[in-house]
């Protein structure tokens, strides 16, 4: 486990396969998460996961901003919890090349491209769990493509599509609704 001190702004990480957690000194809250600042550079992912990195590594109670991507994901299924992944030039989150990320208790906002986008197909298709997440203001859509399961969540006020089709979304608040038991279509204010 690797514990980083608040208002610390580290540069583009990759995990190289190390299952580790790397957070913030209280994962739980809101200002030490928004002090405590993963940064990336443009043209790279501010985190990269992309040699067989399991549930076992995982981002608790970071903001990651910056890069062309801010969570990058190919052949990975790490756990995303109590983050803000803000402010890339393209997706807040891409799981690429068979993967499997875990987003729990985030918020992927204001991004430039979907907040989430996973790959489908031809045998590279994207597995994408998402729990009580806030998914908004983001300018490529919501959620795209990939097999993805939400429940509990917000997709509100993104361009474009909120969810593309296919996805299993239950107990979450959608704009423009979607099909799913309980799921509602109210401005989360």
């Amino acid at each position: 486990e690797i514990v980083l001190p608040k208002d610390v702004h580290g540069e583009s990480i990759n995990l190289k396969g190390k299952n580790v957690t790397i957070r913030s000194t209280d994962p739980n809250d809101p200002n030490i998460v928004a002090a405590t600042v993963i940064g990336g550079v443009e043209g790279a992912a501010a985190v990269t996961f992309q040699s067989g990195e399991d549930a076992n590594c995982a981002l608790s109670g970071l903001t990651i901003t910056g890069g062309n991507t801010g969570v990058y994901c190919s052949g990975a299924a790490p756990t995303i919890r109590n983050c803000v992944v803000t402010g890339s030039s393209g997706p807040g989150v891409k799981a690429w090349n068979v993967s499997g990320p875990t987003i729990i208790g985030s918020s992927i906002a204001d991004n430039a491209g979907f907040g989430v986008e996973a790959s489908f197909g031809r045998g590279i298709t994207s597995y994408v769990t998402i729990r009580n997440a806030t998914i908004v203001g983001n300018s490529g859509g919501g959620i795209f493509s990939g097999i993805v399961t939400v429940t509990n969540s917000i997709i509100y006020y993104n361009e474009g599509d909120q969810i593309s089709d296919g996805a299993t979304v239950t107990y979450s608040d959608v704009q423009g609704g979607y099909p799913g038991q309980g799921n509602l279509d109210c401005d989360p204010c």
